[in-house]
């Protein structure tokens, strides 16, 4: 884990700074995040195993949407995380919003 976050400072202005250190490879990993105490706003499975959702902390409304690849069980999903690692991207859909991408809960 490169650095913990709140879920207020997961923004698009982050977002573009962290794309400014690519290319990422063995000599220059991707960084690694941590948040904790989020919860899913909302929700939807895309594809057959993949988890589109919207976190927000406990008591913000600020929203970060996140995307879960490849769940082994796509039918018992948590609506609280007490921690997430993740890394940060610029939303490939929408240029104007951050997404982060979960690699462990």
């Amino acid at each position: 884990v490169d650095a913990e976050l709140a879920v207020e400072d997961i923004t698009l202005d982050l977002a573009y700074g962290i794309d400014q250190l690519r290319p990422f490879g063995t000599a220059n990993p991707e960084p690694v995040f941590l948040c904790r105490n989020l919860w899913v706003a909302s929700s939807q499975i895309i594809g057959t195993n993949h988890r589109k959702m919207l976190l927000k902390g406990e008591s913000s409304t600020h929203q970060v949407e996140a995307l879960h690849f490849n769940l082994p069980d796509v039918d018992d999903l948590p609506n609280y995380f007490t921690r997430l690692l993740f890394t940060l991207k610029i939303n490939k859909f929408k240029k104007d919003a951050a997404q982060i991408i979960i690699q462990d809960v």
